[in-house]
């Protein structure tokens, strides 16, 4: 139960399965995928579940690491491409257990400012230090802000020069972006670049819930985390219920966990082992508050949306 932890909660759909599996193949084939939809489409929980579940799934060796990043929006002082080594460099300084060194390396203008030379040092850095971590795949979390140049510095990432074997694929790329249906960023992107086009091997598209998705969450929601019931006083009601909650959310897994914490909050602390009760009250009370979408300049998503 919650009781006040409002710990983002992971649900499996009825394609996650098939999305594991094909994350898992493209660790094994070496090669770029993409992972895309709308903000609140779950993926960044998706590759957060995969992540945690991926070594009990394929019987991985658990020191087999995957590396992953977030990226800003674009500094027009700072050019991507040293944005993504820098992360990538923190991101492997944790992993490497030398985190704690930062801020004393920090104090050279190498890791400090961004110059040409600087970014040349710090791809050095980086290609070292994924060489000595195990490491078999980067994910590149808002990956719709990369540029060309910064696409090139990742796709280097992929692999490491043999002084016997030449260029040797060590690892995959997997590109997590909130992908609109046209006009898209980085699909252009990767379709007028030769090398990321050859070496584009899947893409997984995510959607807000549908109806019939959401019912079953609600569910689980319940017997989970919330760890409650419907009053008897609703049981007559239980379709408005589910149709006036999905219309709160709107199909967007954001608003999913916002309703979450509210009903948490409005259901009370809990009492020993017993379930709590959503009774017509708390209902209200919950029903009565602004909805998180009101006010957005791009409105929520059509409720009426199947897919």
């Amino acid at each position: 139960m919650m009781g006040g932890d409002h710990t983002t909660v992971f649900l499996p759909r009825a394609t996650t399965t098939d999305h594991l599996a094909t994350l898992d193949q493209v660790v094994m084939a070496r090669v770029l995928a993409t992972v895309g939809g709308p903000s609140g489409s779950g993926k960044t929980a998706l590759i957060g579940h995969w992540i945690t579940t991926r070594s009990i799934r394929m019987g991985s060796n658990p020191h087999d690491r995957v590396v992953v990043i977030a990226l800003p929006r674009g500094n027009p002082t700072v050019p991507m491409e040293y944005t993504v080594c820098l992360r990538v460099w923190h991101a492997l300084q944790r992993m490497a257990g030398t985190h704690y060194l930062i801020p004393q390396r920090l104090q050279h203008t190498t890791y400090r400012t961004y110059s040409k030379r600087n970014l040349e040092w710090l791809s050095i850095a980086v290609s070292e230090l994924l060489e000595q971590c195990p490491i078999r795949a980067i994910v590149i979390e808002n990956a719709q802000y990369l540029d060309q140049c910064a696409l090139e510095r990742v796709l280097e990432w992929r692999t490491w020069y043999d002084e016997q074997r030449g260029r040797v694929v060590r690892r995959a790329l997997i590109l997590v972006a909130t992908m609109a249906e046209r006009d898209d960023p980085l699909t252009a992107l990767l379709q007028t670049h030769n090398e990321a086009s050859a070496l584009w091997g899947a893409h997984i598209a995510l959607t807000y819930l549908n109806r019939s998705e959401f019912f079953p969450v609600l569910g689980a929601l319940l017997d989970g985390p919330l760890h409650a019931d419907f009053s008897p006083a609703l049981a007559g009601q239980l379709d408005q219920v589910g149709e006036t909650l999905f219309r709160r959310v709107q199909g967007n897994w954001h608003y999913v966990m916002a309703l979450l914490q509210q009903l948490d909050v409005a259901l009370g602390p809990p009492v020993g082992r017993r379930r709590r009760v959503i009774t017509p009250a708390v209902l209200q009370r919950v029903v009565a508050r602004r909805p998180v979408w009101e006010g957005m300049r791009d409105g929520p998503a059509d409720p009426n949306s199947k897919t």
